[in-house]
């Protein structure tokens, strides 16, 4: 069973996300955890110093949840998802931190945008410390995306690490059950690939095997306008990439100001992490 974390606000860019993810996962056996993280009150400390009963807001968390549920329950098409509802006075990146570590989940599913709506924001604050801080797959829906199933994806690389099967292990599955065809996209230095980044694109060839899958190696093009461009130029549903250090999936998170970063977000974006060696 594939678990997944769907956080929500209650808005309308979460209620997109979350269809988006139904509709993603439509013919998967999952389960949905619904997370919304209530932020604790001000004098927070006067509740639980004196024993008393839960706040009002997460009450009334508990209680959109519950409706929530009940509601995606009676609409869902497949009979294999479970709806879990899970309400907790945490910020949202710490609660998600604890469940995936209690629950095991394999991703996390979040609207691009949070309740301000902001057009020039590329990630809500949310979305980013989530994306910055844990070691778990993360896909991202921009605001009214209406759904497209990722038959063309768009995996932008470094080639700068070796690939294994578990750090793409969701990348396969999408494409796997969805059969996708995956562009591979690198911009290469004016010397071409060096011998580690061979090595590296050889490895990937095969971790991604019988998936349709095609390399892309282009010259003197910043990343950010070689991922515009190929967006623009190719019908491409679905934008994926690996976190690792020093690269500039790294650095894009350190501003979430869209207009500091130049990179279209028009398409679901999946981040996933690199695992880092103790």
């Amino acid at each position: 069973m594939k678990k997944i974390i769907i956080s929500t606000d209650f808005s309308s860019n979460a209620e997109n996300a979350i269809q988006y993810a139904l509709q993603l996962f439509a013919n998967e056996k999952c389960a949905f955890y619904l997370l919304n993280a209530v932020k604790p009150p001000v004098h927070f400390e006067q509740y639980t110093w004196h024993g008393s009963p839960e706040p009002s807001n997460q009450e009334k968390s508990l209680e959109q949840l519950t409706a929530l549920v009940e509601r995606l329950s009676n609409t869902t098409k497949n009979p294999e998802h479970l709806f879990i509802p899970h309400s907790a006075m945490n910020n949202v990146s710490g609660e998600i931190k604890e469940l995936v570590q209690k629950e095991q989940i394999d991703i996390i599913v979040m609207g691009k945008q949070g309740t301000t709506g902001a057009k020039h924001i590329l990630f809500g604050s949310n979305t980013t410390e989530v994306i910055r801080s844990l070691k778990c797959p993360v896909i991202t829906v921009p605001a009214d995306y209406e759904y497209n199933a990722p038959k063309h994806i768009l995996f932008a690389t470094d080639l700068e690490i070796t690939y294994g099967n578990e750090l793409l292990k969701e990348l396969q599955f999408l494409a796997t059950h969805h059969q996708s065809q995956i562009a591979v996209l690198h911009i290469k230095s004016a010397s071409g690939l060096s011998e580690q980044q061979e090595n590296n694109k050889e490895v990937l060839d095969e971790v991604l095997g019988n998936i349709d899958h095609r390399f892309h190696l282009i010259s003197h093009k910043d990343f950010r306008t070689a991922i515009n461009d190929f967006q623009a130029e190719h019908h491409i549903d679905f934008l994926a990439m690996v976190k690792n250090k020093h690269t500039f999936i790294e650095r894009l998170f350190l501003s979430s100001n869209i207009k500091q970063i130049g990179l279209r977000m028009s398409v679901p974006f999946m981040v996933l992490p690199f695992p880092t060696i103790k």
